[in-house]
């Protein structure tokens, strides 16, 4: 089944509330791929202050095979170091070389390992595991993608202790990074911290829709990228890594810093300025956001106040020790937010903590499936 056909069987959900709605998922078919990347030392380079660069990196491996595709209708999430792709058969060699281009600039301008693994899903249904993917669509059309089944957490896992599933050193690169753009300084926390969590319920758990019952009163004023408050400041202090992942230099940053700087009083006016095309694209950037997403995980980025954080945290820590969940989580005082632009009307923001929320989350659970 090729992906037009899939995703005309899915009926998209409009409130992240229903995402543990059984009828929104389908399963993936057999046929399919996926692909994964992740940074070769991710933590040491987030504990450098490369947590951009990171970022950067998962955020290109999405928009290297939309280019490559044409289209941005195939099933993907951001992972923060890393990201998760599906595509049916026939697109597999071409996603294939979107991300070794992706991995070649790694190297070339980061200085970093990218690692690129696919399996087929039938090889996780040997394994009674599938992927189930529903779509979770705003009001502008934006889509994000949903994942149950535990074929997400197995390829994970399968992938990090098979060499032979990463991409051979010699396969063709051939892809490209435009669309992305590093132009949005870090955003302060406006109520507390930024905490970045990962949730990983145990099997046949129902921890997510109760949890998301729980707090949505908080999650609902915890989106960590507001229009209100967006800081709007100069110069753009991660056009740098924009630069680097596009392949230009010095005088490419310097033209988009002059642009930037001219706009400046505009966008400022325009910010408060009740439906300017400032206003709408601000409204539109807050919505287009992935501060809440499932991929058999739930993962959030959110902007809490103390009384919020420590009732989340003892409600989370209650769930671990029932055996029901193991999560992690990291607070900052920043969120980062890396973007995919298409058009003034076409753009998506990916969204985790400043100094490497979602890593830092994964390595708190990791350390404690080693203590236990």
């Amino acid at each position: 089944m090729d992906i037009v056909a899939f995703f005309k069987q899915i009926n998209p959900i409009k409130d992240w509330m229903e995402m543990e709605a059984a009828s929104a998922y389908q399963k993936v078919p057999d046929s399919w791929w996926v692909m994964m990347t992740d940074i070769k030392g991710s933590t040491k380079a987030i504990a450098d202050g490369r947590y951009k660069d990171v970022n950067t990196l998962g955020v290109c491996a999405i928009i290297s095979v939309q280019n490559k595709l044409k289209s941005d209708q195939f099933p993907f999430i951001f992972g923060g170091d890393g990201a998760t792709i599906l595509v049916s058969d026939d697109c597999k060699n071409q996603a294939l070389e979107a991300l070794s281009y992706t991995r070649k600039m790694a190297k070339e301008q980061f200085g970093l390992t990218l690692r690129v693994f696919s399996i087929q899903v039938s090889e996780l249904k040997k394994r009674n595991r599938s992927i189930d993917v529903a779509v979770l669509e705003n009001q502008d059309k934006q889509k994000v993608f949903l994942f149950r089944g535990g074929g997400i957490s197995l390829a994970e896992g399968l992938m990090k202790n098979q060499p032979e599933l990463e991409l051979p050193a010699n396969y063709p690169a051939i892809g490209s990074h435009e669309g992305l753009e590093c132009r949005w300084n870090p955003i302060p926390s406006n109520r507390g911290s930024v905490v970045s969590f990962i949730i990983n319920p145990t099997d046949n758990s129902s921890a997510i829709e109760g949890l998301l019952s729980e707090f949505q009163q908080i999650l609902r004023v915890a989106q960590p990228v507001q229009a209100a408050t967006l800081p709007i400041q100069w110069p753009p202090k991660h056009l740098r890594s924009e630069a680097q992942a596009k392949g230009k230099g010095f005088f490419f940053r310097v033209f988009v810093s002059l642009y930037i700087l001219l706009l400046f009083p505009l966008i400022k006016m325009g910010k408060k300025s009740k439906g300017s095309a400032v206003d709408l694209y601000l409204h539109q950037l807050q919505n287009n956001t992935d501060f809440v997403k499932r991929d058999d995980s739930l993962k959030l980025v959110l902007d809490l106040t103390a009384s919020e954080k420590a009732t989340m945290l003892a409600r989370l820590e209650q769930l671990s020790r029932s055996g029901q969940i193991v999560f992690g989580y990291h607070e900052s005082t920043e969120a980062l937010m890396t973007c995919m632009v298409r058009s003034s009307s076409n753009h998506f923001h990916f969204v985790d903590g400043s100094d490497g929320g979602y890593t830092r989350a994964s390595v708190m659970i990791k350390n404690s499936k080693k203590s236990s």
